[in-house]
């Protein structure tokens, strides 16, 4: 007994002492034994404790595991350390099996989703969080890569915990056994929404440029250059007013109610006029995070309110003669707070 490493000493006893109580029993083991050398090999023994001459004797068979023990812990070790991989890794993981239902997806999935329970994301419970827009395609992508047994990449929008949606580049593909046979798909997904943001505002920019060019109408360009901020910033609704002397007017506002605008038309510049008013009259940027409590909407919040404009960032369009000939407003339907504009919204 000595010869056993001591934290395995008393298993091992326990064991001998179930072989006396049980004879007959076979009984299975597995412990470390220390060499006359110092080194530690693991051993698998049976032991069985038989009569001879009406005396009881244990008979233990040992069999060296030391290598298979190195192999297993060295897998353990390459396990826990791709899992720290995958855990820290910038970009969404998963596997799926055969059959196409997810069965994991990494931290970083569940946290940017919100997900954090696996009843939310397992089988095809994930498809929750994509755009609606988007389900159709993605999902029949996914479908199509599992029919062909082939590899699958789509660009999709996924739902945040915060509710905006951003654009990912997804791929999956298969894992094949000695047959063929697809086994596990694995899949990652990359953040590619300030690309994609990219890619549209050169394509709206080209846009104005295009009916600039064209020579097309004020009110038209107005209108492009307020849908083409509102493509950017989720949840914006633009408004344009030009200055007219001491009164803002009408220059375009898209998204915003008409019942709205045309109330407003013509409104006075001045210290407490709302975001718009005042930005012309300081000549610099008004945020106005809650339209219902901030003071310089007292006149003017019976007005935004019932059309569900809570929120309203104002900055002063100035000319090369630093005179100011426009206010740029960006709304919003709820209250915009200082965190959410250190978020990039």
């Amino acid at each position: 007994m000595k010869s056993f490493f001591e934290p395995d000493r008393q298993t091992v006893e326990d064991h001998f002492q179930e072989c006396f109580d049980y004879p007959g029993r076979t009984v299975k083991w597995e412990a470390r034994k220390l060499r006359k050398d110092g080194t530690i090999v693991w051993v698998r023994e049976k032991g069985n404790a038989v009569y001879l001459k009406k005396r009881r004797v244990l008979l233990v068979a040992c069999e060296d595991i030391t290598e298979q023990k190195r192999a297993e812990e060295a897998a353990v070790r390459s396990e826990n350390e791709l899992r720290d991989v995958i855990k820290l890794v910038p970009a969404f993981v998963w596997t799926a099996t055969p059959d196409r239902a997810i069965d994991f997806v990494n931290e970083r999935w569940q946290i940017f989703t919100g997900l954090m329970t696996m009843d939310k994301i397992l089988g095809w419970n994930w498809i929750s969080v994509l755009h609606p827009d988007d389900l159709s395609r993605a999902g029949g992508a996914w479908r199509a890569a599992i029919e062909n047994r082939e590899p699958m990449e789509a660009e999709t929008r996924v739902r945040g915990a915060d509710g905006e949606y951003r654009w990912w580049y997804c791929r999956n593909a298969p894992l094949r056994n000695e047959f063929g046979n697809i086994v596990k798909w694995y899949g990652i997904g990359v953040d590619i929404d300030d690309r994609k943001r990219a890619e549209s505002l050169l394509a709206g920019e080209k846009r104005i440029l295009d009916m600039v060019a064209k020579g097309e109408s004020l009110a038209e360009i107005l209108d492009g250059l307020c849908r083409l901020v509102e493509e950017q910033a989720v949840g914006v609704l633009a408004s344009v007013l030009l200055v007219d002397g001491d009164r803002l007017r009408h220059g375009s506002a898209p998204s915003i109610p008409k019942a709205y605008t045309d109330v407003i038309d013509g409104a006075l510049i001045g210290p407490t006029a709302g975001s718009c008013g005042t930005a012309a009259y300081r000549g610099e940027q008004v945020i106005v995070d809650d339209i219902a409590t901030d003071p310089l909407w007292v006149d003017y919040r019976h007005l935004a309110l019932p059309h569900s404009l809570h929120a309203c960032w104002s900055t002063p369009v100035v000319s090369s003669q630093g005179k100011v000939i426009a206010t740029f407003a960006m709304y919003y339907r709820e209250p915009r707070t200082q965190s959410a504009r250190s978020g990039g919204h």
